[in-house]
């Protein structure tokens, strides 16, 4: 086998000392020395030097210079065969291109490649279906049968057994091939011959880069006869050649390639397409850096076909899919193009930081300011309370009830907030005197204006937001508590409470305690407190032998979060009820999550589930008994059976998100409405709201969960480990046109990563924390950068547009400034504007063209006005006699020549017709336009500047034919063109002239009886002027607006 190929192969086997530093261009040979076969090699190397220089400059090492055309083919018919019944032959070319027959279907093939079984591939031939003795077309293709034997007269083969989708005996593979090429590779033009490689061996949709492998050795004659003397007709194999060095390039799947082997790419391939291949034209090296520097310093950075992104989850919900698709961008001058989309893997913001001592605020709505506070109103247990009308004894009178969640001291009164208030048909909130169970345990309701007002109405939430979003855990729990405890006072009028029986907590804030005598509804403002801050507080200063209740501040010992335990496919069997007009069923359970199934009367009846709505029994304040509640549309009575999942409230202290931890999944923790449209998420906050399954709201039954209050206006603190956010970026190179995934550092203030120079910014991507949602419009934040290409024509464009801009804001100006004119009567009054535009003289718009009094010009070109231009058309006739030293021919003048004989060829050695056949297709007609062609030479009369002016008011002084002889006027002076006299025969006629001193127009009323055979001469200058011929004067009156 040939040599394999080293850095040092040159110079220790073939002594080739060449170096670049000896600078030697030429081996020159002198004649009567013996020639070295060094010589020989080293200038080879001199020369393939010179042109490697010379490449490298050019190209890139590994560009195509001539790329030839990859091809693929998805309809490589494989089929898999057994070798435990008929053997593979070991040489597989004696059986590539036989025909095989199938020996039970009559089909044949013919093997184009034979594959050795590798791994778990049986082994394999690839081959193209030639004839089948029987059967028609249609939608299945026509293949050997699964477990036949197939044979081609000396070898037989035998067809997998097994066909199934997921192993297919028969079908189609993917099969790629190159078109032979030229690519600059090690310094060196290389021919990469055509090939074919098998990209998939059984399906047609692969995902593959293809290029060549690139490999360099030494062929000897022991590797190669031809190597031998060819002088002969058989190689002379006692007179061995040179060596030959060797570079081949071979077709490989890039998967294939090892770390060592040198890989060019050639082609992508996407899905069974050939979505991106080498064109021979963008893999210039030191010319392309040249052009990409003009570009750039001409252009800046610009996209030509933008790209766009979307998203999706990959199958562990850990990573985001951005899928880019195709786009052509200019980076720093270099022209970066993907033919294909390309999916990048970003993590999600799943990094965490915690937090020490978190607080959340606290505090409470929804509350009666009472200025009489008596016994234990429940809020240790949250007992049912009466709304009375009799402030004495609110067990009598009953309007409604209510629980009480807390009670505070609100100066000389006392606020006690309520919630799940209910009032009985018929009654009203306002009327309530008191609330409680009885004459001891009671609060007096301070009326506003005859009425019992409630404050705050709208803060009935007890959930209480962390200070940042997407916590994790939370850990070292700490804050205060409202306990009521009871206790009866000494002789010595002291008490001494030793109740708390948890280890570690202990009695704080005692300022904010409430101590209320029971048998008189007084509050002992005056009591005193030793032992803040240990388990046991003594009271002093009260009434001898009284009983008391007191509402204590104790700091919890702690606390931890309930856990909501998942308990799946509960289920319960009852009839609908109808209460209030809404037909349902309780489900006996708080805090359900997910219905599974509705059926009739048991598991096997029908599905009802279209017949229902969910309601979960969540309200901003506490967990109700979750139900199904019957749609308007339905008429469905009588048992129900329901299949549901929910969160069973374990022990501890609150919710939040360490009550899901192990037991639902971070992204399924679900949110609930504390007011209308305002939806918060339970992983967000502290959760202190007490449940209850039972239907009719008593927070004492069975199952019900009542989690002990914070004090109204303290903080909860903790530490909290948060999902942190990140921002990133996704660039493209510009040299390369690779699509690079930047990760920023993770923060709440999600810094930017720098976009790394030789790049170009394409997207920036906000991630929330964690990551729940793939969504862009969810848990995405995407800035799509914008980089316009702008040609020459958009430029253009633009320009026109400012242009056009520019005159509106003009023409606006002009307006306004016209808006804001004051013109003022004789009496000083403002007079009324109208009749005032704003003309930019582009067309004739604002012109009236019918009144006979409008001598204007408009040029279009130049958008301005002029006086009227008349325009006199002269035929240039050719003057024979007066001419001297031209000729004319035609319609043309020429100077006086003679014409001479250049080259003449007066012999012909045939002829040719033009039209040999004398056929006619078509004739054609040339009409010269314009036929000929005017000169305009445009002559401007002088100025005529007039000292001495009259002025009158014309709109007075002629107002009919009046005699102007006596207005002194200036002398004549002739007009550069005659004017125009319309309608002028012996009487009153119409006068239209230029006046070359004011440069003005006069319209005017022209009196005369003499027969004027000629126009005369106009003075200009003045209010009047004379018109005659050789004998006549004539007058005329003005008849315009304005002063002269």
């Amino acid at each position: 086998m040939p040599n394999t190929f080293t850095e040092n192969s040159f110079s220790s086997t073939y002594k080739d000392d060449f170096l670049d530093s000896d600078n030697y261009h030429r081996i020159l040979f002198n004649s009567g020395r013996a020639l070295q076969a060094r010589e020989l090699t080293q200038m080879q190397t001199i020369i393939q030097e010179e042109i490697g220089r010379f490449g490298r400059n050019i190209f890139k090492d590994g560009a195509s210079v001539n790329p030839g055309g990859p091809s693929i083919n998805n309809s490589f018919e494989f089929i898999k065969l057994n070798t435990s019944v008929n053997t593979f032959p070991t040489d597989t070319s004696t059986i590539v291109g036989n025909e095989f027959t199938g020996q039970t279907s009559g089909i044949k093939v013919r093997v184009l490649q034979a594959v050795a079984a590798t791994g778990s591939d049986p082994a394999t031939i690839y081959v193209q279906y030639t004839n089948t003795s029987s059967g028609t077309s249609g939608a299945t293709p026509i293949r050997m049968s699964a477990g036949e034997d197939i044979a081609d007269g000396s070898t037989t083969l035998t067809v997998q057994t097994t066909n199934t989708v997921a192993n297919p005996a028969v079908g189609q593979g993917t099969q790629f091939s190159n078109g032979g090429g030229d690519f600059f590779v090690r310094g060196h033009f290389v021919f990469a011959k055509p090939q074919s490689i098998i990209l998939s061996k059984y399906t047609t949709t692969p995902d593959a880069n293809v290029g060549f492998v690139v490999t360099e050795d030494i062929v000897t004659t022991d590797d190669d006869d031809a190597l031998f003397d060819n002088q002969g007709a058989t190689p002379n194999k006692s007179s061995p050649g040179a060596d030959r060095y060797r570079i081949t390039m071979t077709l490989i799947d890039e998967a294939n390639v090892t770390a060592t082997q040198n890989f060019v790419h050639y082609a992508t391939v996407v899905a069974g397409e050939i979505t991106q291949n080498v064109q021979g034209t963008g893999e210039y090296n030191k010319i392309n850096d040249l052009l990409a520097t003009r570009t750039s310093e001409e252009s800046g950075d610009y996209l030509v076909k933008p790209f766009s992104i979307d998203f999706q989850t990959d199958s562990e919900n850990d990573n985001i899919k951005a899928r880019i698709s195709d786009g052509t961008a200019y980076v720093n001058g270099y022209r970066a193009a993907r033919n294909d989309p390309k999916t990048i893997t970003i993590p999600k913001a799943r990094t965490t930081q915690t937090f020490t001592n978190e607080v959340a605020g606290i505090n409470y709505g929804n509350y009666f300011v009472c200025n009489g506070l008596e016994g234990d109103l429940g809020t240790s247990t949250l007992a049912t309370q009466n709304l009375s009308t009799d402030s004495a004894n609110p067990s009598g009178s009953v309007i409604g009830t209510c629980n009480v969640r807390y009670v505070e001291e609100d100066g000389a009164d006392h606020r006690v907030y309520l919630f799940n208030i209910r009032m009985n048909a018929g009654q009203a909130l306002r009327n309530v005197t008191s609330i409680g169970t009885g004459a001891n345990d009671r609060a007096v309701i301070k009326r506003e204006g005859g009425k019992a007002r409630i404050k705050q109405s709208q803060s009935t939430a007890m959930l209480f937001p962390l200070p940042r979003q997407r916590p994790r855990a939370l850990s070292d729990i700490d804050y205060e508590v409202q306990r009521v405890v009871t206790g009866t006072s000494g002789g010595s009028g002291s008490l001494t409470l030793s109740a708390l029986t948890v280890a570690g907590e202990t009695f704080v804030n005692t300022g904010q305690w409430i101590v209320t005598r029971n048998s008189t509804g007084l509050v002992d403002s005056d009591a005193t407190f030793t032992g803040s801050g240990t388990a046991s507080v003594t009271i002093g200063n009260l009434a001898n032998n009284a009983d008391y209740t007191i509402y204590a501040k104790v700091n919890k010992a702690q606390p931890s979060a309930r856990v909501k335990e998942k308990v799946e496919n509960e289920t319960i069997t009852g009839t609908l009820k109808n209460v209030g007009g809404e037909t349902f069923l309780n489900l006996g359970k708080a805090d359900v999550y997910e219905i599974v199934e509705i059926k009739k009367t048991n598991s096997s009846g029908r599905d009802l589930s279209d017949h229902f709505t969910f309601d979960d029994g969540q309200r901003p304040g506490f967990y109700g008994p979750s139900r199904i509640v019957r749609t308007n549309s339905s008429n469905i009575s009588g048992t129900v059976y329901v299949k549901f999942n929910y969160h069973k409230h374990n022990s501890g202290d609150f919710f939040a998100v360490n009550s899901y931890t192990g037991q639902t999944a971070y992204s399924d923790i679900g949110m609930v409405e504390v007011s209308p449209r305002r939806f918060v998420n339970l992983r967000d906050v502290i959760d202190f709201r007490p449940s209850t399954p039972d239907s009719g709201l008593d927070f004492t039954a069975s199952g019900a969960v009542v989690n002990e209050l914070p004090t109204n206006g303290d903080i909860f603190q903790a530490d909290v480990d948060y999902y942190v956010p990140r921002a990133d970026k996704i660039v493209i190179s510009g040299r390369e046109g690779d699509l690079i995934h930047l990760q920023g550092e993770p923060g709440f203030q999600r810094p930017m990563p720098e976009t790394p120079q030789g790049t170009m910014c394409l997207f920036q991507i906000q991630h929330n924390a964690f990551g729940i949602s793939d969504s862009s419009y969810d848990d995405l934040g995407l800035t799509i950068e914008k980089y316009r290409r702008y040609t020459m024509q958009d430029i253009n464009n633009l320009n026109e547009k400012l242009e056009d801009l520019k005159e509106n804001v003009s023409l606006n100006a002009l307006e306004l400034a016209t808006d804001t004119l004051s013109i003022f009567d004789s009496s000083g009054l403002q007079r009324t504007k109208s009749g005032i535009l704003a003309d930019n003289f582009k067309d004739n718009a604002f012109k009236d063209i019918f009144d006979l009094n409008n001598r204007s010009t408009i040029f279009v070109a130049t958008k301005t006005m002029g006086p009227e231009t008349v325009q006199t058309d002269v035929d240039m006739l050719y003057d024979s006699d007066k001419s001297t030293n031209v000729i004319k021919k035609g319609d043309n003048i020429y100077l006086t020549h003679t014409d001479q004989v250049a080259i003449k060829q007066t012999l012909i050695s045939g002829t040719e017709n033009v039209n040999p056949f004398a056929v006619v297709s078509g004739e054609g007609r040339l009409t010269l336009s314009p036929a000929s062609d005017w000169w305009l030479n445009t002559k401007y009369a002088a100025d005529n500047i007039i000292n001495k002016t009259v002025e009158t008011d014309l709109a007075d002084a002629f107002t009919g034919t009046h005699d102007v002889s006596n207005i002194p006027r200036p002398q004549p002076a002739p007009l550069a063109f005659n004017p125009i006299v319309e309608q002028f025969r012996g009487g009153r006629g119409r006068l239209n002239a230029f006046l070359n001193g004011g440069g003005g127009e006069l319209v005017g009323i022209l009196e005369n009886t003499a027969n004027i055979q000629e126009p005369g001469m106009m003075g200009g200058g003045g209010v009047g002027g004379g018109f005659a011929d050789a004998t006549n004067w004539g007058w005329f009156g003005i008849n315009i607006r304005g002063r002269a």
